[in-house]
């Protein structure tokens, strides 16, 4: 895809690989066809159903990464394709901001919303065609009803819908106590194509409420707003479906504590950390959240990148002798 091979492409989606493969640095192939502005594998990408959203490691979208080197034909192809242009990366970026040119910039600025979410919608209408082109068993059935369930789940949780999300969880719960036998069709330990559980979404999105829910609903002791909870009753079956790990990785080793760092968000380390978050696991990059609490240079930038309200949450955590972290979390 980096290089345009689009023959390349087609034999490799032949042989059954995944449309939206991820890199190292989680770029998919159209992210990489856009970004060095081949069209025509991008508009074979986009007809096969390629996900024009997906967000690299820091953020950055295929529009993204098309805009910033002036691609314009790539940009309207993803527009047209439902890429919305109001995805921002880590620091805060957006397509149009970083457009090369004014003519990029004009391109962003005049499409119209409704056609970007018509475009989504589209998408989803034909990815799901597909999907139930390929139903044939019961067993198809319900691994179909499990990743919408999965899908569902994860997208109330990125949307910041606590009360949404709760509801789901509760629908859930309400459906293995029927079927005590079977395992739930869904928990808050699902995970997105990154190995992404409920709670590392919450964390990457900054939603604190839909964290401390997940983190406190299994162990209302932690939560001094619901006292009166803390001897009510609870199900096996509901302490499965609303069961976070707060030291689970992600599909590169991520922990919450690293995450939370990764983004600047100090508020949801400290509620972490509250809640035995690790901030010495390591990622797949030795990297914990120690470490990237650390100021370090931006090379590409040319700047220091410093997380100083990470660093004190971190810091205060080690003051205390580290009473939180005890390695499990759960």
């Amino acid at each position: 895809a980096f290089d345009g091979d689009l023959q390349a492409v087609k034999a490799w989606l032949e042989k059954g690989y995944y449309l939206d493969s991820v890199d190292s640095h989680d770029h998919t192939a159209l992210s990489e066809a856009a970004c060095n502005g081949h069209a025509d594998l991008v508009a074979f990408l986009v007809a096969q159903g390629a996900d024009p959203n997906i967000l690299s490691d820091v953020g950055r979208s295929p529009l993204f990464r098309a805009a910033y080197n002036g691609h314009n034909e790539v940009v309207r192809l993803l527009l047209e394709s439902g890429a919305d242009p109001s995805l921002k990366t880590n620091d805060r970026e957006g397509p149009f901001d970083v457009a090369k040119d004014e003519e990029t910039q004009q391109l962003i600025a005049n499409f119209p919303p409704s056609e970007t979410a018509a475009a989504m919608q589209q998408r989803k209408d034909f990815l799901q065609k597909k999907l139930e082109e390929r139903i044939v068993t019961q067993a198809d059935r319900e691994s179909l009803a499990r990743e919408q369930i999965k899908d569902e789940l994860v997208k109330l949780t990125i949307d910041g819908d606590l009360d949404g999300l709760k509801g789901k969880l509760d629908d859930l719960v309400r459906e293995a106590e029927a079927s005590p036998k079977e395992r739930p069709r869904g928990t808050a330990e699902v995970r997105d194509n990154r190995g992404c559980t409920l709670l590392h979404l919450a964390v990457q999105h900054n939603h604190l409420e839909i964290a401390n829910m997940l983190l406190t609903h299994n162990n209302p002791k932690h939560d001094d707003e619901e006292e009166e909870e803390e001897d009510r009753d609870m199900s096996e079956a509901e302490r499965r479906v609303y069961k976070s790990t707060v030291n689970g990785r992600d599909g590169k080793g991520w922990n919450t504590a690293a995450v939370a760092v990764f983004h600047d968000n100090a508020g949801m380390l400290k509620l972490l950390l509250d809640h035995g978050a690790n901030p010495t696991v390591a990622n797949s990059y030795g990297k914990c959240a120690l470490d990237l609490a650390q100021p370090e240079l931006d090379a590409a930038l040319n700047v220091m990148k410093e997380r100083p309200e990470c660093l004190q949450v971190l810091t205060e955590w080690q003051a205390d002798g580290a009473p939180a972290a005890q390695g499990g979390g759960g």
